[in-house]
């Protein structure tokens, strides 16, 4: 699947490239008006020439004109297109190896240049001579030279970033990828968007690595990236806990504040609330040795509406259809069941305001009217199967 790259973020901009462009365009503009300037009476010529006789033009060209035009191509003629195209067709008909390397560092740094890409995909192309590096692996010239060919170039790389079993950077030096250019964090981010789906790359790579590069982003770029990892998955399969507290910490719980996760579809945003409330769930038990309580609800999270801790995370409420169920942190504490609505209007109140855990506790059946309690079930014998026969019980709605 073809990704839209104007959706990555690329922390890094080219300060010194644009200091330099801007450099040369006044040094050319300035130039320009001296009809004795080399550059600037070989630049002449090139407009003149009409494109019928440019394939002439370029054979009478020496090696040091074409020095001239290489350097600056293409920054210094960006506002002429015609001349800028002109300039590519001679390149083209001249190349040289040492044309390709220019080409190819003009390219880390704009890749959207059409030109740029034109003469690139041109250089990797010919038989001879070669867009060669002294020491270039045939089988990365083949990886380079496929890549330019595909549709999206960056993706292609990218994907053979994910797949190599080399260090990263020794890939990027290999390509001769220049250390913080526009190219390299392109890569980068293409990278771990595709390798987010991929729990070996994960691995490989280490989540705190993921992380740190995510951490540049804001929350609206980092939205792919968290939708790459959660649809590539079911809830019980996120097994990077790191990146899943990472997401978390940066858009909230989805319980409490799924709006911002409003970029999720309704069946991803469903498995993260999962995970977050297994998550959870099993932090609020860690004081069982056994984790019996934790298996047990773990088999009706997908019934469980809403979830809440209380408490300094000593109180758990479950939010079911037809019932609210009440657990308490500390083992030896039994389970509360209540109707909905006595909860909400007889239970819940006195305990917010005093945060006493005995107001949690009443076993009154009925209040003004309020059904309240339901039932009240200890963690003590074979309690497993008869909650489990109290719970299918009272999800069918008999009380």
């Amino acid at each position: 699947m073809r990704t839209d790259l104007n959706r990555f973020p690329f922390v890094f901009f080219p300060k010194k490239l644009n200091q330099q462009g801007k450099e040369l365009q006044t040094l050319f503009k300035h130039n320009l008006n001296s009809q004795s300037d080399p550059f600037s009476s070989l630049l002449e010529k090139i407009r003149r020439t009409p494109y019928s006789q440019l394939d002439q033009l370029s054979k009478q060209l020496s090696i040091e004109e074409l020095d001239l035009i290489i350097k600056p191509y293409p920054f210094a003629n960006r506002n002429e297109p015609v001349l800028v195209r002109k300039i590519t067709h001679i390149l083209m008909k001249r190349y040289t190896p040492k044309i390709g390397r220019h080409v190819w560092m003009h390219y880390q740094h704009d890749q959207e240049h059409p030109e740029i890409f034109a003469l690139l995909r041109y250089a990797f192309q010919v038989q001879e001579p070669r867009l060669r590096f002294d020491d270039y692996e045939s089988k990365q010239w083949s990886i380079l030279s496929q890549a330019m060919s595909d549709i999206d170039p960056i993706q292609s790389l990218a994907q053979q970033l994910v797949d190599s079993r080399q260090s990263i950077r020794k890939t990027l030096r290999t390509w001769r990828i220049q250390p913080k250019s526009l190219l390299e964090q392109r890569l980068l981010y293409t990278m771990i968007h595709l390798g987010l789906s991929n729990d070996r790359w994960i691995k490989r790579i280490k989540e705190r690595w993921i992380i740190q590069q995510m951490k540049r982003l804001s929350k609206e770029q980092l939205t792919p990236y968290v939708v790459a990892y959660v649809q590539s998955r079911n809830a019980d399969t996120f097994y990077a806990e790191e990146l899943m507290t990472f997401f978390r910490d940066r858009f909230g719980d989805p319980q409490q504040k799924e709006e911002n996760w409003g970029f999720l579809d309704k069946q991803s945003l469903e498995k993260v609330k999962q995970y977050y409330m297994k998550s959870q769930l099993k932090k609020f038990f860690a004081q069982d040795h056994n984790s019996h309580r934790f298996r047990f609800w773990e088999k009706y999270l997908d019934k469980v509406s809403i979830y809440e801790l209380h408490k300094m995370q000593s109180v758990l409420f479950l939010f079911f259809p037809e019932f609210v169920v009440v657990e308490f942190a500390g083992t030896g504490n039994a389970a509360y069941f209540y109707h909905p609505e006595g909860f909400q209007k007889v239970v819940r109140p006195p305990y917010e305001k005093t945060q006493k855990e005995g107001y949690l506790k009443v076993q009154t059946r009925y209040q003004n009217g309020i059904p309240v309690f339901i039932n009240r079930i200890s963690h003590q014998g074979s309690w497993k199967k008869r909650m489990s026969e109290v719970v299918e019980r009272y999800l069918e709605g008999n009380f």
